[in-house]
């Protein structure tokens, strides 16, 4: 049976953990405050919480502890009010990592100094069956919610992934061989994916049994399948879900927005009405700006993304009159945009691939380089997709260029079908890194046994920061040379360079032709640098490469203005180029900006913009306001009157049949 849809793009989620001083919960529960916040809000959906990261539920269950204290139940009354105003009604759960107060050791992970956890869950354990999925059921049979939306679906690091009998026996089954204790970088290649398909299989599991009761309900997992897990999503999985803005960063929500546009499932990512400025040793947060607000939901829509608004309840469960306040101007912020943004298919002319191989050597140092370069290429105004190696195969065609961001190792399938690629006219960038010893297969069938990246012989100091000049043709200087300051590699084969070493004139960037297309290599650890430094001139210069790669017809072009994040998509058969201001908020490595109650307008942005077809129209969005462009050739030159947070170009009939 085909499950509903997922709510079309304003969830309201109600977040509360009670714990042992918690006192009198429930007792400020009201129907009349709940009722007036459906009604000024409408969201498509609320969701409350019932199970909490401190192991306490918040309505009288025959299975799990009850908040000290409990007075009524609180989750008879939201749903029976949702129902009453039409506002489909959710459940929050914390799940595997949920504190108790009581121990459960048979159920808990148990690290490989044989420390049980008091935090975790193991996956393989019995608990899913023994506590979990009564508990779903139980709340299921009393107060019927269209979706649960599970919190703590993830892996604890590496240093307390879970050794317990039943992950030893199950790896020793699948892998013939005793689980590690003390693992290498090579073993977590076996490792990684063990745990994930340990979790994985958990949450089928429970999606099973749930729809066993009730074949129509829909389940969310907080966390699970962004970037930093980097793999498909779980077909018992309705949609992706993940407070990541608990501490704002307008880059990261445009990271993760880009990811999950191409992830395989819908998504939404939560952004919280409060800012949380630090967690120890008190949680300490404060309100934030309505144009906070306004510029985070608009990254995530702009990307297609819903949007999930995080509320607190005050402890004894009232709600605080100005939650509707905050609640309707977000929802008319997206209710103005929905229809025009979510499910949109992008059009980024440039990939980022993200290796699983990589991921599980080294994810930390994965996620700083595919970070970087994602920022580098927004602040270019070049609009990119962030993509796994399977998501690359189905989309391989939509682009010009490919970037292998310092990756170390990658299937050698996927590298083959890039050999492909560049044959029949694409561009492929390898921003090297220090080569592994198990990276030359699938270089080789990159380059075809052409060309080779080596390490070089001897480092240069870094006291002398190597410095890097353009060339021509002629070899002569183009542009004015910048420093670099980490490890280069060395290109050997039919490299034309592009720029080089002043030291020992050596190429930092280079293009090497195969077939119709080519691969572009710059020889040193370009986004390493940028991730710590954020340096325009580095920024310009990477970006130089990816233009020269994609050709001399980009699909679109915006001067200055970085801190202004172009995304390009479509719907049916209309393009639209998106516009937000990231400005106030992370930019050039500078600090979060936590805060921040103005953004700082932009006004007469000139775009120029290569459409699949020429359009007949072209409407600002929000507010359908026509604009005047000039048409020449295959080029539209169009401006932009105003920019506050996010306004879109809607060019009507301009995506290819």
């Amino acid at each position: 049976m085909t499950r509903p849809p997922i709510y079309t793009a304003l969830c309201v989620h109600w977040d509360h953990h009670p714990v042992d001083a918690t006192q009198h919960y429930g007792a400020g529960v009201s129907a009349d405050e709940i009722r007036r916040y459906l009604q000024l809000v409408r969201p498509d959906v609320t969701q409350y919480h019932t199970i909490g990261c401190k192991g306490y539920v918040n309505y009288p269950s025959a299975i799990a502890p009850v908040v000290p204290g409990l007075i009524g139940d609180p989750l008879q009354v939201w749903s029976d009010v949702c129902a009453q105003e039409g506002v489909t009604f959710g459940c929050y759960a914390a799940s595997f990592a949920c504190d108790s107060p009581e121990p459960h050791p048979q159920w808990r992970s148990v690290n490989r100094a044989g420390v049980i956890s008091t935090h975790d869950y193991c996956p393989n354990s019995p608990w899913t069956e023994e506590f979990f999925i009564p508990l779903l059921l139980e709340i299921m049979d009393r107060y019927h919610p269209a979706h649960f939306w599970l919190d703590g679906v993830w892996l604890p690091n590496r240093d307390n992934r879970c050794c317990c009998e039943y992950c030893r026996r199950k790896f020793e089954q699948e892998y013939g061989r005793p689980l590690p204790m003390q693992p290498s970088q090579r073993d977590w290649l076996d490792l990684q994916p063990f745990y994930e398909r340990s979790l994985d299989h958990a949450v089928s599991r429970i999606a099973r049994a749930i729809r066993q009761r009730d074949p129509h309900i829909l389940l969310a997992c907080n966390s699970l399948y962004y970037f930093k897990d980097l793999r498909p999503p779980a077909h018992d999985i309705d949609w992706l879900s993940w407070d990541v803005l608990n501490t704002p960063n307008l880059h990261q929500a445009s990271f993760e927005a880009t990811y999950l546009n191409t992830a395989g499932k819908p998504a939404d990512v939560m952004i919280y009405e409060h800012g949380i400025v630090r967690l120890q040793p008190g949680l300490l947060r404060r309100p934030r700006t309505l144009t906070q607000l306004r510029v985070e939901a608009g990254v995530l829509l702009a990307h297609g993304c819903r949007v999930n608004l995080w509320h607190d309840p005050q402890p004894d469960g009232s709600l605080l009159p100005e939650k509707a306040d905050i609640g309707r101007a977000v929802a008319g912020f997206v209710r103005d945009r929905q229809s025009w943004c979510i499910g949109n298919d992008s059009l980024a002319e440039v990939a980022i691939v993200a290796s699983r191989q990589d991921h599980a050597l080294d994810p930390r140092r994965q996620d700083k380089v595919v970070r970087a370069m994602h920022q580098l290429l927004q602040e270019a105004h070049i609009p990119c997709d962030v993509v796994r190696e399977d998501t690359l195969f189905n989309r391989l065609a939509q682009y010009q260029m490919v970037v292998l961001p310092e990756t170390g190792l990658i299937e050698s399938d996927t590298a083959s079908w890039l050999h492909q690629f560049v044959t029949d006219g694409g561009s492929v960038l390898l921003i090297a890194a220090s080569p592994v010893p198990e990276a030359q297969p699938w270089l080789d069938a990159l380059f075809g046994h052409d060309a080779a990246v080596k390490p070089l012989k001897q480092m240069i100091p870094a006291p002398q920061r190597e410095r890097v000049v353009w060339c021509d043709g002629d070899g002569q200087c183009i542009q004015a040379p910048f420093d670099i300051g980490h490890r280069r590699v060395a290109l050997q084969g039919e490299w034309r360079s592009l720029a080089l070493c002043q030291t020992d004139q050596t190429p930092w960037a280079a293009t090497l032709t195969i077939g119709e297309g080519s691969v572009l290599a710059i020889a040193g650890e370009a986004l390493t640098d940028y991730a710590e430094t954020h340096w325009p001139p580095l920024r310009d210069a990477v970006a130089t490469v990816v233009r020269f790669g994609i050709g001399p017809a980009p699909l679109v072009e915006l001067p200055g203005a970085p801190g202004i994040e172009v995304v390009m998509n479509r719907r049916e058969s209309d393009v639209y180029v998106h516009l937000v201001n990231l400005t106030p908020g992370t930019c050039f490595g500078a600090p979060d900006a936590l805060f921040f109650d103005d953004a700082p307008v932009y006004r007469d942005l000139k775009l120029t913009i290569r459409p699949p077809q020429m359009p007949t129209h072209v409407i600002a969005m929000p507010g359908d306001m026509p604009l005047r462009f000039t048409l020449n050739g295959d080029v539209v030159t169009v401006t932009v009157p105003e920019l506050r947070d996010h306004v879109a170009l809607r060019l009507i009939g301009a995506a290819s049949a």
